[in-house]
């Protein structure tokens, strides 16, 4: 890493190659849970798609003498394709509330949807394992169960919640857990949204998100006679999209206080609350 010739002291250079090793190590987290999930689901939809595969088998191999026997079973198989489709349908209607249960291997997994502005984005996984096996296993029981594995951000507090609420109150625990997922979701969105705003306006010089939780995303808005507003979007509540906090300075400084400013950036989202700020 090449030292900043323009920084004035050792400190201050060893203070900015710390920056850029957390940024580096942000963006590698970012893609190993990335990795991660595409590998769950890559192996959970080769497991689905194999025995459905095995369910319907191919007659034209079997001797033409066996053809007439062969045609009650056909129909039978039909008939549990279209089975099969309406339980695709119904899964397909819980997604809409974001959560679903599933049997992958040895695990009990739950499927987390995510979403935003209409869109569907990744889903998340829990992977449960039973701690006693021959055990009867009922769908709302989850009290021989343990969670084994996960592709949560490392960010959401997975452990503490379980503490509380796992495995005695599961609705209360997932909306707990959705909650986080989809609060992260939003935030990285709307950070998304603004950076594509940043290529497109001159007004708008930079956006910035230091770490992968968008705890705290920062803009800075050119507001004439190379006068600078810094935002500062601070997020206490991991559990929420809306900033709990909003700092707004000049560069250079002023004595304007932006009180209406700070007020809209906490009651909008970002896209918004930046439009309406700034009058874009």
């Amino acid at each position: 890493m090449e030292s900043n010739l323009f920084l004035p002291t050792r400190e201050d250079q060893l203070k900015a190659q710390v920056i850029e090793l957390r940024k580096r190590l942000a963006h590698a987290n970012e893609e190993k849970e990335k990795l991660k999930r595409e590998i769950m689901e890559e192996d959970i939809a080769y497991i689905a798609t194999a025995k459905f595969s095995e369910e319907i088998r191919d007659t034209t191999r079997e001797k033409a003498s066996q053809l007439k026997d062969k045609q009650q079973q056909i129909l039978s198989q039909l008939v549990e394709a279209v089975e099969a489709r309406c339980v695709q349908e119904l899964i397909g209607y819980y997604r809409l509330a974001g959560r679903t249960t599933f049997t992958f291997q040895r695990y009990r997994g739950i499927r987390l949807e995510t979403f935003y502005g209409g869109t569907y984005f990744e889903p998340y996984y829990l992977l449960l394992l039973p701690k006693r096996s021959g055990l009867p296993d009922t769908p709302n029981d989850f009290t021989n169960y343990t969670i084994s594995k996960d592709t949560l951000p490392n960010f959401i507090p997975l452990r503490q919640i379980a503490d509380k609420l796992f495995p005695w109150d599961m609705d209360s625990f997932l909306r707990v857990i959705h909650d986080f997922l989809l609060a992260y979701v939003g935030r990285r969105e709307q950070y998304e949204t603004m950076r594509k705003l940043c290529d497109e306006r001159d007004t708008l010089t930079s956006v910035v998100a230091p770490n992968e939780s968008k705890k705290i995303i920062n803009l800075v808005e050119s507001v004439g006679n190379e006068r600078y507003a810094v935002v500062e979007l601070i997020y206490k509540n991991l559990a929420i999209d809306f900033p709990t906090e909003v700092v707004i300075t000049e560069n250079p400084p002023s004595s304007r206080t932006y009180a209406k400013e700070k007020d809209i950036f906490l009651k909008n989202r970002l896209p918004e609350a930046y439009n309406l700020a700034f009058n874009v």
